[in-house]
């Protein structure tokens, strides 16, 4: 059996090279087909980034490629060469950039996967308890995840019973069909702003949220992380013809903790 090879940060070419004073605000390491993604932000101009990027294109030998039949939402552009795909999605608000690059290999070298045989009995499998599923009313969750969700609207909630059931995970998906993508980001952007969230992750890096762009700016999801370990994300997701926004929260269960 064999497998193909990823890369991690050390194999990354010496022509990536981030912007200086970027913020690294996560990457997600490649492997086999799944391309190396950077999440990164920094002040500045959005053509500031594209030139950025481009000279790195052209320094490893990448052609640009053609732009999506869809179009763009956001800045950005894609290039390739035949070792490497490149693609890169910009989005700027108030003098500050987020970006998201994705970078994968071509011809992947494919090594021998070893399956070591071994006559011992193999250690039984820890059986967790599947979190439980309920229903919650949105507006029992923190006032910073509402984002314009309307009264009485009910969310999913997964309770984790192994922690007693004090944390949980909850999610809730709103199709706004008539609804401007830009416009309700906008929205969601300027209530994390309102509730003292820093989008620089530099001031208050324990209180920020920073953007993950992908599908051309099609799709957009915010990353939010507070002081007391909450996270969330919200998704303006504009990839089927009308507008979709998909809210996630984890954090202290509203159902015995009470609301945040």
């Amino acid at each position: 059996m064999r497998r193909f090879m990823g890369f991690g940060e050390s194999d990354l070419p010496e022509w990536f090279r981030a912007p200086e004073g970027s913020l690294l605000r996560s990457s997600i390491g490649s492997w086999g087909w799944i391309p190396w993604m950077e999440d990164r932000s920094m002040q500045g101009s959005t053509e500031d980034v594209v030139d950025h990027y481009l000279d790195c294109c052209r320094a490893g030998g990448l052609a640009m490629r053609g732009e999506p039949e869809v179009g763009r939402a956001a800045a950005g552009f894609q290039a390739g060469s035949d070792e490497y795909s490149f693609s890169l999605d910009v989005f700027a608000r108030n003098g500050l950039c987020f970006w998201t690059i994705q970078l994968s290999r071509r011809n992947l070298p494919q090594v021998p996967l070893d399956v070591e045989k071994t006559d011992s009995t193999p250690a039984a499998p820890i059986v967790r308890p599947p979190p439980r599923k309920e229903y919650v009313e949105w507006a029992r969750l923190p006032d910073w995840v509402q984002f314009g969700i309307p009264q009485g609207t009910e969310g999913e909630i997964y309770i984790d019973i192994e922690e007693g059931g004090r944390q949980c995970r909850a999610e809730n998906m709103c199709d706004m069909p008539e609804a401007s993508p830009g416009a309700v980001l906008e929205s969601c952007l300027r209530s994390l702003d309102e509730h003292g969230f820093d989008g620089s992750g530099v001031e208050k890096p324990e209180h920020s949220y920073y953007l993950s762009v992908l599908q051309w700016g099609h799709s957009v999801t915010v990353r939010v992380r507070t002081e007391a370990g909450e996270e969330g994300t919200v998704c303006v997701l504009n990839t089927f013809g009308y507008l979709t926004l998909l809210v996630r929260y984890s954090g202290p269960n509203p159902l015995t903790c009470g609301r945040g």
